[in-house]
């Protein structure tokens, strides 16, 4: 009976062990899942786009160039390959980027307005 009794213990040993682990291996399971959430958040703050880097920021010099070049926004649309969405972003950065540079006035209209035409046709 000594044998039984002692293997019965030594396997009851074995158990509690592997409830130790089992319960370790839960914590970091659940550790590594909050980080993975964390990590999901931080990356939906993006809105989905990606950061500015290298290849944002060639974009950025074609479309820049293109307004310096004085080409309407369809022809520049049309030249990149690029929805009107993204168009006006990069123009949008463009301008803001030229106000910090503390450039003079920077003109913002749009560039097929007709407002002005109709403002001057109002006055006598």
């Amino acid at each position: 009976m000594d044998d039984k009794d002692a293997r019965i213990e030594e396997l009851e040993e074995e158990i509690e062990y592997l409830r130790r682990k089992n319960t370790e291996l839960r914590k970091k399971l659940e550790a590594q899942r909050q980080e993975m959430e964390e990590i999901k958040i931080m990356k939906k703050s993006s809105g989905g786009r990606t950061k500015k880097d290298k290849k944002w920021q060639e974009r950025f010099h074609q479309v820049s160039e293109c307004i310096e070049a004085g080409l309407k926004a369809q022809e520049t649309m049309s030249r990149l390959g690029m929805s009107k969405m993204t168009y006006y972003r990069y123009r949008k950065e463009y301008f803001a980027t030229l106000q910090g540079k503390g450039e003079k006035s920077v003109e913002q209209k749009p560039q097929n307005s007709i407002s002005d035409n109709a403002s001057d046709a109002i006055r006598p």
